[in-house]
């Protein structure tokens, strides 16, 4: 009788790429738990945002039983193209504030005064900055948590292979998405002056639960590096010229940020050089989530796309 069992790995929901980009002077990430425990370990380590069998569906002996942190490859394999060419043009538009002059076009001008930097990518690097969100996203300990509880609905218990599952059907149909969207969203990168962001094992995501219904729409609010945090949303009612910025923002919104990170996260926090104060939500060791334009600083980037 042909065996379907597969022996279970690391699967990485936060990428050992992406892990580079949050290391210390020590080449050191801190972890800090629930509990305030904090641990630094090397970048390069590949025991910091992982689970034991993450990405591996069991259903014992069957066809059904298989792993799929293959999935996943082409969006992790793109993090250095990406995130070099971020930080990159986030440099240049911190540079940009003291270049501008009465011979710069007059958008620049008036953007330049109003605290922000505008730019443009092409479709095509869109197209790969989504992809690695929607990743992050559904790899998510908190996407998959929250899907484990459906059978709830049924009145039967948590299944841990049904939040496991939707994260591969979800993924999949972004992909298919993809192939024909022509139109992606709204990208603002908040540049922290002052403290640094940090990430978690949760994420403001109110896109992925909408790729059920075959649509790419909604918003999330994604640390990308201790210094970058992307908001990006689907709504957009403007040129094309305003579709990507560059803010600088200050350490009231670095904090803000930092603490809508903690709502969405349960057991886990990795930060650079600064270590966050844990808010009560993180300290009850749960997955929460912000109630819809609960948070008046969401609320502002939400009506950036439509100025």
């Amino acid at each position: 009788m042909k065996s379907w069992v597969r022996n279970k790995s690391d699967d990485h929901w936060w990428p050992v790429g992406l892990q580079k980009y949050w290391a210390n002077a020590d080449d050191e990430v801190n972890l800090l738990d629930y509990k305030g425990n904090i641990t630094a370990k090397k970048y390069y380590n590949r025991k910091l945002g992982y689970s034991r069998g993450g990405h591996h569906i069991n259903f014992g002996n069957s066809p059904w039983t298989h792993s799929f942190e293959g999935l996943f490859d082409a969006a992790d394999n793109s993090i250095p193209k990406i995130l070099d060419y971020i930080l990159e043009s986030s440099a240049d538009s911190l540079r940009n504030f003291d270049r501008a002059d009465e011979k710069s076009p007059k958008w620049v001008r008036e953007n330049i005064r109003s605290g922000e930097v505008l730019t443009h990518f092409t479709q095509d690097f869109e197209k790969e900055i989504v992809t690695l969100l929607i990743s992050l996203m559904v790899r998510s300990p908190a996407f998959k948590r929250r899907y484990a509880k459906n059978p709830r609905l049924l009145g039967l218990s948590d299944d841990e292979r049904i939040g496991t599952a939707t994260i591969s059907q979800y993924y999949s149909i972004f992909t298919s998405l993809l192939k024909n969207l022509k139109s992606l969203g709204f990208f603002i990168f908040l540049q922290a002056m002052e403290g640094e962001f940090i990430y978690g094992d949760g994420l403001l995501d109110a896109i992925t639960a909408n790729l059920l219904g075959y649509r790419l729409d909604g918003y999330c609010l994604i640390p990308l590096a201790p210094k970058l945090c992307l908001y990006f949303s689907t709504k957009i009612n403007g040129p094309y010229a305003k579709r990507v910025i560059f803010r600088p923002v200050k350490f009231d919104a670095v904090r803000q940020i930092n603490e809508i990170t903690q709502i969405y996260s349960k057991e886990k926090i990795f930060y650079r050089n600064v270590r966050p104060e844990l808010s009560q939500h993180f300290l009850r060791g749960e997955h929460f989530e912000l109630n819809y334009n609960s948070n008046l600083y969401i609320h502002e980037l939400q009506n950036e796309s439509f100025r």
